[in-house]
């Protein structure tokens, strides 16, 4: 042995590299051999349990992952509809809304020409034909005015309110019974 030794040592530089190089072949080789035995007859190593072992769990992993993201995928088109119809209902929520404010709008003038139009008929008919203000209408004539105002009329009917209110004299109505009224037209 101590020979062979020596003799490993006496070589030159260019022998024991391919030495070298040749004892990896070998051992490279050898373990290729034993491999294939190994896995011709099944025989299952330490490390090879753990690679399947590896695989086995990446493969689980990569399964859970798969339906993991396949659920996230559902969930984004559920997510996606529902956005969708509530965006559909936002748009006839808009659309009805605007239609409200139209017909608001013109229940609003509406209203308007008809308080326009109470007021100026009280309006003339103090002015004109009693030549004052009655004592019971007057507080109703007062609301009236506030009402118009209130809703958004313009200020030029103030004018002849103002001066029904200022010019005419407010008259005392004396109550009157609606019964004693028909009983003296029966008796005409």
């Amino acid at each position: 042995m101590n020979s062979a030794l020596q003799q490993l040592f006496s070589m030159d530089i260019r022998m024991g590299i391919v030495f070298i190089v040749a004892c990896v072949s070998v051992a490279y080789e050898g373990i290729k051999i034993i491999s294939y035995f190994i896995d011709k007859f099944g025989i299952t190593t330490k490390s090879r349990q753990n690679k399947e072992n590896d695989h086995q769990l990446l493969q689980k992993l990569k399964e859970s992952s798969e339906q993991q993201i396949a659920q996230l995928q559902q969930r984004d088109s559920e997510f996606e509809i529902t956005l969708s119809s509530m965006n559909d209902t936002v748009s006839r929520l808009d659309t009805v809304l605007t239609k409200i404010d139209s017909v608001m709008e013109n229940q609003n003038n509406a209203t308007i020409e008809n308080l326009y139009d109470c007021v100026n008929r009280k309006c003339k008919y103090y002015m004109y034909q009693l030549k004052g203000i009655p004592s019971d209408e007057l507080e109703s004539f007062i609301r009236l005015t506030d009402a118009y105002t209130k809703c958004g009329g313009n200020h030029g009917l103030q004018t002849k309110v103002d001066y029904c209110l200022k010019h005419l004299p407010v008259i005392e109505m004396k109550p009157t019974s609606v019964v004693a009224n028909k009983e003296d037209e029966k008796s005409k």
